[in-house]
This record gives C-alpha cells, structure tokens and sequence, in this order.
C-alpha cells in the first residue's frame, strides 16, 4: 500500500470509525442520537473523498452503520466505511448518556478546540430537517481538521451530514489537503426505509452482508439435568412438496460439572428397527450457541467447519401451545445464509421441558426456487420410567390403526 494511501484510509477512519473511552472534559453532542435508538436501525451516508498534493484524484466513499442490539441502556452498532478498502469497527453507546464529540466521531489524541452549535436546516433525501450544526476543530499528529456535522433526530444514529476540511505535512514536507463532503442517502430499519434509498441500491455487495451477532441460546436447556431425563420430538421435513418424518428420543445419560452427555435415538417414520443411536456433549459451563443446539438437535452432530453467521436474532417472551398444553416459553428467532439459500429459524424453548428443552421449531428457506421447512414439535418428556406429559418415543413412532366402515 502507498503512504498516500494509507494517509488516505486513516483519515477517513479516524472520523468515522471505532470507539473511544471520551476524556471527562471533553464536550458532548447537543442530543443523545441514541436515545430511542432500536435494534435494526440503520443510516448511509455517501459522498466524495479528495486528498490534493498526494496525486490523487477525487473518489467516492461510504459510511453503513447498523444498530446490532439494544439491551438495557447499551446499544450496540457496527459501522463499515469504504474508501477503496472497507474499514469495519464496533461502537457501544448509551440510550441514557449524550456521547462526547470524541467518542461519536472517535477522535483519538490531539485536541478538540472552537466547539460551536447552531440551529440550522438541511434538505436530507428531499426532505427539510431541523437540525443541530456543529462546528469544532481538531488537532492531532501535526494535522489540523476542520469539522462540520449536521445531526438530526429525525436520522437513525443522528448524523445528517459531514465535511471535513483539513491540511497536514506529508511525505517531503508536501502540504496534504483533505476535504470529505458526505450526507445522509437513506435510513430506515431493517427492510423498512424512513427515507432516501434502501441498502441494496447504495452499496456494493461486500458492504451489505449482515453484521455478526451474537446467538447464545437465552438459557442453557440442561441446566437442571439429571441423569434419566428425556423427551420425545416429532420432525417433519419437507422439500418441494416431498415430506418426510423422523422421531427423535433424547435422554441424559450422565451430568458431569464440566460435561453433559445426551443419547440421541432417531428412527424414520414407517422404518422397522431401533433406529439409530447418537452420542451428544454439552458444555455444562456455558449456554450453546443455537447453531451447535440446532445441528445437535436434528442431526445428532455440530456444524462443520465455521458455524454460520447469523443475524436477525430476536428474543422474546412468548406462549406455545402443543397439544392439550400450553408452555411459557422463550422464542428465538434469527435468519443465517448456507449454500446459497435464506434460512429463517424460529424455536420456543421452555426450561420447563426436560431432555433438551425444546417446545418447537421451525425453519423455512428456499433453494432453487423450491420451498424447504422443517418442523419440530415436543412429543413428551418425562425422567426414568415416568411420563410427565405427552407421548414417549415409541408411543410417537406407532401408526394409528385407520377405522373400519360399518359396510365392512
């Protein structure tokens, strides 16, 4: 990489990009942008990039930031910037605490000096927005920067638009001017634009892939394992019209401190024979990922190789009805990408529901055009030899005899 370019991708990142633990004096934005900020908010700002005395010429650059969580008062978003290269960083903010000029443009080192606000309007995806401009300059590492901000609540993250003015001595004591002009091109959440133009017509493809969240199950189901503990499930599997059904036992065999092991019997609707026979391992320390909990479940085994990235992880509380009965339940959901294909997955876990605390699930993708879904439902559970609701396994896997008309 050239000084130039690197200059080049720095000073765009150090505006732009990561956090920073703000000093106590430095001063706070004239609003919170986060305040109401909800999981799944999202803003992109475009614009021009222009460094004279480098010899280089003017380019585009482009700022995504993603609201990834809200838990509490903690909001979690992920921010990519591309200047040629994209740049990715995580930011943490408070829907309690203003952040300081420092920590939202992450202005690292140096000195923020002439702090002005004023009342101003901006027309933002034609649209007029009230908003605050600010004013500030920074010096840093020999450099002094110039710096405009127009924020708005009216834009998800706050940040309407942006120039940046500034100058520094490059390589053979060359003055380098920096001017980056951006502005707010659409913002909205999740597939839902509150205005300008949805992700998909603003970005290249590398910059729209869906940030990685995190995807523990809300509890561990094994948490109050005993050995004998079991349940029955039913799934139902169905590609382009073509279904297929299998019966599943899972039993605690034994509980250890570190380890909890679980023995996993299938057997194929309509097949003669005990079916097959798995051995599981559970961490007992920590609560699964659901995509190691969802490949145990239905294929007796973890993912291979890296376990895809999910997004769209949702919890909340909610109520299942399976059977005569109705479960308390968490529901998990969240989208992940594998071979070409969506999937969208759904659970309702219940710690009430011994074995492997699964009330139902299902997951629907579509490849090559051709719906696929997997349904999974609680059948019974129950410890040893007793039955505290539902069917066992073998009782599941038995066909029901069809009626005899009265003619016969």
């Amino acid at each position: 990489m050239t000084q130039g370019g690197l200059v080049r991708r720095l000073a765009f990142a150090a505006v732009l990009l990561a956090p920073l633990a703000a000093r106590a004096e430095d001063q706070k934005l004239p609003f919170n942008p986060y305040e109401k900020a909800q999981k799944g908010d999202w803003c992109i700002l475009t614009g021009t990039f222009k460094r004279e005395g480098a010899g280089e010429g003017k380019m585009s650059c482009a700022n995504f930031a993603r609201v990834t969580n809200v838990e509490g008062d903690k909001v979690s978003v992920e921010e990519q910037s591309q200047v040629g290269a994209i740049e990715k960083a995580a930011k943490t903010f408070s829907t309690k605490e203003t952040p300081t000029i420092a920590s939202y443009f992450d202005l690292k080192g140096g000195t923020v000096e002439n702090v002005a606000v004023a009342d101003d309007k901006r027309k933002i995806c034609d649209k007029d927005l009230a908003c605050k401009k600010l004013t500030f300059s920074w010096k840093h590492d020999g450099a002094n920067d110039e710096i405009s901000a127009w924020l708005s609540p009216e834009v998800k993250c706050g940040l309407a638009a942006f120039t940046l003015k500034g100058s520094i001595k490059g390589k053979d004591k060359v003055e380098l001017e920096t001017q980056i002009k951006m502005e707010c091109a659409g913002c909205g959440n999740g597939d839902k634009k509150d205005m300008g133009d949805a992700p998909d017509d603003l970005l290249d493809p590398d910059m729209l892939a869906a940030p990685e969240e995190a995807c523990d199950l809300p509890f561990h189901p094994l948490a109050k394992a005993k050995k004998g503990d079991w349940c029955a499930i039913r799934m139902e599997a169905n590609f382009g019209g073509q279904s297929e059904i299998a019966i599943a036992n899972f039993e605690v065999t034994k509980v250890g401190k570190e380890t909890i092991e679980v023995e996993m019997t299938s057997k194929r609707d309509g097949r003669g024979g005990g079916g097959e026979t798995q051995k599981l391992s559970f961490d007992a320390t920590k609560t699964p990922n659901a995509m190691v909990y969802l490949g145990l479940l239905i294929k007796g085994s973890t993912p291979s190789g890296d376990v895809p990235k999910v997004s769209n992880v949702k919890i909340v509380d909610d109520k299942k009805t399976v059977g005569d009965h109705e479960f308390a339940c968490k529901r998990m959901s969240f989208s992940f990408s594998e071979h070409g294909s969506n999937i969208r997955v759904k659970m309702w876990l219940s710690p009430d529901v011994k074995g492997m605390g699964l009330v139902a699930c299902e997951i629907k993708a579509k490849e090559r055009g051709a719906d696929i879904s997997i349904d999974i439902e609680l059948g019974g559970y129950g410890d040893e030899d007793k039955t505290e609701w539902g069917k066992t396994a073998e009782q599941l896997s038995k066909k029901k005899k069809k009626k005899k008309d009265d003619d016969e």
